[in-house]
């Protein structure tokens, strides 16, 4: 079987998944779920990876439905912290990783996160646009 039928198959267990913890919400559940194991593996999601990052959350439900499930909302603005750090440090190995609007996986890298729920408690919220206010 190929990575990307593997792959497919990762995701689909991941849309049927249920979170024993209900402080979790799987992305499945909103309506802003796509074809990916994690949101932010939409920024890198090389199967051919040979560079993996793993962050700790993606982010809470308030803030994913207000970006809509999307990495970064806009094209060449940061409204996350790590977001935009990163490029300036994979800038010191020599690699672009491009905004997240227009990502370039050309580079061999596979971004996820260490749980694949969206945390019910909002604590991380874009830096320009607080939810709720």
């Amino acid at each position: 079987m190929s990575k990307q039928a593997k792959y497919k198959e990762l995701i689909a267990k991941r849309k049927e998944f249920k979170f024993a913890d209900e402080e979790l919400t799987n992305p499945a559940k909103t309506d802003y779920d796509g074809n990916y194991v994690e949101p932010w593996s939409q920024w890198q999601g090389n199967l051919d990876a040979n560079i993996v990052v793993v962050g700790q959350e993606f982010c809470d439900t308030d803030t994913f439905h207000c970006v809509r499930g999307t990495v970064e909302r806009y094209e060449k603005k940061y409204e996350f912290a790590t977001n935009r750090n990163l490029p300036g440090l994979f800038k010191h190995f020599g690699i672009d990783l491009y905004h997240p609007k227009n990502p370039q996986n050309k580079s061999k890298m596979f971004f996820t996160n260490r749980g694949h729920g969206i945390e019910a408690s909002a604590h991380v919220v874009p830096d320009q646009v607080a939810v709720g206010r």
